[in-house]
C-alpha cells in the first residue's frame, strides 16, 4: 500500500496484494472534533485535509494514522499540528467547511496507528 505524506513523499508499508504479515499495530478509541481555521500547524505545515492535531503524549508528531470508524472519515491522516484543548485521548481532524466541521460534532472514532516514526521534517 502507497501512502502519501504532506510532502508528497511516497511510503510503501508491503500491504500489496499478496502479502500475507502485517506487522503488528495499535488500536486506540479517542473522541474526535473538527476544526477548519486555516494556518499554520504546529509542525510548521499549512492546514489541509488529511491532517489532523492529537496529544504527541498519545500520538507523536509526524504519525500516520488510520480513522477506521466513522466510516464516512475512514482513511490515512497525518498528525501534523496539537491543539491547546487537543489532551489526552482527543483527535481533531481539519475539515476546510466550517459548516461540514460544526456539523462533525463530538464522536468516538478508532484508529489504528500506521507508523509512529517521525516521516517528514518540519
Amino acid at each position: 500500500m502507497l501512502v502519501f505524506t504532506t510532502t508528497g513523499e511516497a511510503l510503501d508499508y508491503g500491504l500489496t496484494r499478496g502479502t500475507r504479515h502485517r506487522p503488528a499495530t495499535t488500536i486506540l478509541q479517542l473522541t474526535a472534533t473538527a476544526y477548519c481555521h486555516a494556518g499554520t500547524t504546529k509542525s510548521g505545515v499549512w492546514t489541509r485535509p488529511g491532517i489532523v492535531a492529537a496529544d504527541p503524549r498519545i500520538v507523536p508528531l509526524r504519525s500516520l494514522i488510520r480513522i477506521v470508524t466513522p466510516e464516512r472519515y475512514a482513511g490515512i491522516y497525518q498528525v501534523m499540528d496539537t491543539g491547546s484543548a487537543i489532551k489526552w485521548r482527543k483527535l481533531d481532524l481539519f475539515i476546510p467547511s466550517c459548516v461540514h466541521a460544526k456539523r462533525f460534532g463530538r464522536q468516538p472514532v478508532v484508529i489504528e496507528l500506521v507508523d509512529r516514526r517521525e516521516l517528514i521534517a518540519p
